[in-house]
């Protein structure tokens, strides 16, 4: 994973030294935004504030995109802030609960607004199994999320990605440092990052590009893939699903049904990198689901 890193950094050098000559078509723009989410993922785990030089390179971008991809700059910005509100709390040290939630509560705000303020083209639907079996990896392939492409299915994960970080820190401070009453008032927090986690497991399937073949709710069907085949889209897939699966609140269950994902990415595409988030997944035992959730109330949508 370190390694990784390193390779962000110099595609970062390259992007640097080619200047705006290199975004004057579409392509070339999406392969910046595709390298920026990188950038931006690699800062968050490292946490530490973003590249200045981010900003200049998206206002580099900004002819050659769309209406809908604006939006893009904007995620970028809150990102951005966050990742700042990260890098401070952490060169000071701040344990402080109250303070830390004090710190990140704005950033989740405008992060729930830019959500709300998609266009209609950015939404996608849900379609649930009227089977009533759930198959052995769990019921996270009893629910399909169809994405009106690609790219905004991995543009919905990123914003998943980030409200995770905000209450996977609020978390982390409550329980190490809180007061009792202060854990009991968790489960706002508990609750968001059980719809995140779970939103990114639904996404798998449409963005692995499995199509359905059997029954499903609003006629859409069971997602199923051929054997043995690649799966190119897993790239998107690694941070998405490695962090939701290392969440506190994620059960054993479906942490489990996350490593089998991501060593099913890394076979089929060769990735070592994925092999070794669900190694890393597969050796988490506990999670604070198991034993201690219960402070936090009933928070886990049936199925």
């Amino acid at each position: 994973m370190e390694s990784f890193g390193h390779h962000i950094v110099a595609g970062a050098r390259c992007v640097e030294i080619r200047g705006p000559n290199q975004f004057r078509n579409v392509v070339s723009a999406m392969l910046f935004i595709q390298l920026r989410r990188l950038i931006i993922t690699t800062c968050h785990q490292l946490q530490e504030p973003l590249p200045y030089a981010l900003k200049t390179w998206s206002r580099w971008a900004e002819p050659t995109q769309t209406r809908d991809e604006a939006s893009l700059n904007r995620f970028a910005e809150l990102n951005e802030h966050l990742a700042a509100v990260r890098a401070e709390i952490k060169r000071k040290g701040i344990r402080n609960p109250a303070a830390v939630a004090a710190m990140l509560d704005p950033v989740d705000r405008q992060l729930k607004d830019w959500e709300t303020r998609l266009p209609d083209t950015w939404r996608f639907k849900s379609y649930r199994s009227l089977g009533s079996e759930a198959d052995s990896a769990g019921s996270y392939n009893m629910q399909y999320d169809e994405y009106p492409d690609f790219w905004v299915a991995s543009t919905w994960n990123n914003y998943r990605m980030v409200r995770i970080l905000v209450h996977e820190s609020k978390m982390t401070a409550t329980m190490k440092y809180g007061s009792d009453k202060e854990k009991k008032e968790l489960q706002h927090s508990a609750q968001t990052l059980a719809e995140m986690t779970n939103g990114i497991c639904y996404s798998v399937a449409y963005i692995l590009g499995d199509r359905p073949t059997g029954l499903y709710s609003k006629g859409a069907h069971q997602a199923e893939s051929p054997d043995g085949l690649p799966k190119p889209g897993g790239y998107l897939l690694l941070w998405p699903l490695f962090l939701a699966g290392s969440c506190c609140t994620t059960s054993r269950d479906q942490r489990g049904w996350i490593a089998r994902a991501l060593r099913d990415i890394g076979l089929r595409m060769g990735m070592q990198l994925a092999v070794s988030m669900a190694t890393k997944l597969e050796q988490t035992a506990i999670s604070l689901s198991d034993r201690e959730m219960w402070i936090f109330g009933e928070f886990f949508p049936s199925n």
